[in-house]
């Protein structure tokens, strides 16, 4: 399959000929060889498959200078293999342990808008540019708050919170969207309670 090229300023452009205006799409990432864009209402709006990972990567690299350069008036995050409008973010989580990270932004219904994972303690500096940008003025009536050290979460969600064997987990509408974990019953108190305080 051919790399995807840019037609204008106002589209983003494939190689089947399918026209997607760059202000239906609030975010692309990168699956394995699959290019998968995101519409506002924050369902799949078109996949995009290649032949092999380095053509998907070479793609998505073009799309994504095309969907910046296209906002420059927007917040956008780019990751290695995604890139979202931050105007449609409403939490963003870090989840790490000894071999992985997982940096996590949240959709307006508690799902996830895109993500990615890294080595271990490579996400870290990602993760507090996001959560500098949401908490400040540009983003202030979403309400972002902070659930946890590695959560921020906008107050127009209505998170569940539950205390697990495995540590503390956070969900919306069903969706995950962090989880802490701790096998010390004593920790997973204080964080229920420090997050219950949160959300009050």
């Amino acid at each position: 399959m051919k790399t995807s090229k840019t037609l204008s300023f106002d589209y983003l452009v494939n190689a089947s000929d399918i026209l997607i205006p760059v202000s239906d799409v609030i975010s692309i990432s990168l699956v394995e060889n699959r290019l998968n864009f995101i519409s506002r209402a924050c369902r799949l709006l078109h996949t995009e498959s290649f032949d092999t990972d380095e053509a998907a990567k070479t793609a998505f690299n073009t799309y994504a200078r095309n969907f910046e350069s296209n906002l420059p008036e927007e917040a956008v995050y780019r990751g290695n293999n995604c890139i979202a409008r931050l105007k449609f973010v409403y939490g963003v989580s870090l989840f790490q342990n000894a071999e992985r990270a997982i940096l996590t932004l949240t959709n307006r219904y508690g799902g996830t808008l895109v993500s990615e994972s890294a080595k271990s303690d490579t996400l870290d500096e990602a993760f507090q540019e996001l959560a500098t940008t949401l908490g400040g003025r540009e983003f202030e009536g979403m309400g972002f708050r902070w659930l946890h050290a590695n959560c921020l979460l906008s107050s127009r969600l209505l998170p569940m919170v539950e205390k697990t064997p495995n540590g503390v987990v956070i969900k919306v509408n069903d969706n995950f969207v962090s989880f802490v974990a701790t096998k010390d019953d004593a920790l997973k108190e204080q964080l229920f309670a420090e997050i219950r305080t949160a959300l009050a």
